[in-house]
């Protein structure tokens, strides 16, 4: 793959889920990319052609889903899914909102360090096993800390020298997400102060400061609630409003090719992944398009094994039992289908009130891992 290659730590999957003026052997095919390289075909030259432009303005942890016409009006709808690292979060102070802000975090799958330069707050045993902590200068930082693409850093330290000094280590990066805790006051005398230190106008302005959304939080637990919902409407490019509010708003992001649906699954992917080297026969289901009724939108992955278990969820109801019926289908054929529910009430679907339309796509799991290994995630830092 030329200048397209995909930075590392990052893995985009295309499959052809659909066709029409070309033959039905082509849904299923898939072609892997990966920082290095590239795995499989989609079947046609110019089919891989076209995916591999694709990837330039793709959308890291992304779903989005093409059609692409060729020759003699032979068309493709490619599902395009662009994984990335867990995301980061880093916490930089370690008191009472750092500790309900980073339970939340690891609840939303970040991978959560807390840093505080005081040893009694930066005690391992007040956070658990599973969330890193470190104690260090804050003036030395980023001696200590990694900060990356996929990192969200919260400033909450307990003295604004401290946060000033976090920030202005911090701000050099380029993050998608930096927020402190803070008045408005603390907001524009920070700026200036950052303006002085020599930080640039541009990296100053990503600053969220009063962090988190409006929500009328109070306690340590409703600030760290107000935080992470900043954070992950940052990340998935949520407009924070209330959804009674935003039907029209997602219209408007759809035109404009912004991805609507979730984050590619990866802990389905290394599922997956596993499963293959157990030597395990089982089907995958994606949620290739929903609407935005339906509780699981595109993206959303379910791993079904021949012996019925199910690793994660496509939203529950007749439709995730009509997909597992359909996933032992697919694993005695061996042959992908391309499923489209209307979740609209009637009277014989009672079940179905959530209301919209759900398009799943249903492969054997062999087809997916004839193109990836263990060794590819871990050479995207995926493993």
């Amino acid at each position: 793959m030329p200048e397209q290659n995909l930075a590392s730590g990052l893995l985009a999957v295309a499959t052809c889920i659909e066709v029409q003026n070309m033959d039905s052997a082509y849904v299923g095919q898939k072609k892997v990319f990966f920082s290095g390289g590239q795995q499989g075909t989609l079947g046609e030259a110019w089919l891989n052609t076209q995916v591999e432009k694709l990837l330039v303005r793709s959308v890291k942890g992304s779903h989005t889903v093409h059609t692409i016409t060729g020759p003699e009006k032979s068309q493709a709808r490619i599902m395009l899914e662009v994984y990335c690292p867990n995301q980061e979060l880093i916490i930089l102070g370690g008191g009472h909102i750092a500790e309900a802000l980073a339970k939340l975090g690891r609840s939303l799958d970040y991978q959560v360090t807390v840093v505080d330069n005081r040893p009694e707050y930066a005690a391992a045993e007040r956070f658990g096993s599973d969330i890193k902590v470190v104690c260090c200068s804050y003036d030395d930082l980023d001696q200590h800390i990694t900060f990356g693409s996929h990192t969200s850093v919260v400033v909450a330290t307990y003295g604004h020298q401290y946060d000033l000094a976090c920030l202005a280590i911090v701000l050099q990066y380029d993050l998608p997400y930096v927020g402190a805790v803070g008045s408005r006051r603390k907001s524009m005398l920070f700026k200036e102060r950052l303006v002085d230190l020599g930080l640039p106008p541009d990296k100053i302005d990503k600053l969220h400061l009063p962090i988190g959304l409006d929500i009328g939080a109070e306690t340590p637990a409703e600030i760290a609630l107000s935080i992470a919902a900043e954070i992950l409407a940052k990340q998935r490019q949520g407009s924070g409003m209330p959804l009674s509010q935003v039907a029209g708003l997602n219209k408007e992001k759809d035109k404009k090719g912004v991805p609507l649906g979730e984050a590619p699954d990866i802990d389905v992917l290394r599922q997956a992944v596993r499963y293959k080297e157990e030597g395990k026969t089982g089907a995958l289901a994606t949620v290739v398009e929903a609407s935005i009724l339906t509780p699981r939108k595109s993206g959303a992955k379910m791993l079904v094994l021949a012996d019925g278990t199910t690793v994660g969820t496509i939203g529950g109801g007749l439709v995730e039992a009509e997909i597992k019926e359909e996933a032992q289908q697919v694993m005695t054929k061996q042959v992908p289908c391309l499923r489209k529910f209307s979740l609209r009430p009637n009277q014989e679907q009672d079940a179905m009130v959530c209301g919209g339309d759900m398009e799943v796509f249903v492969e054997p799991l062999a087809s997916l891992l004839s193109v990836l290994t263990k060794e590819d995630l871990i050479h995207a830092g995926l493993s």
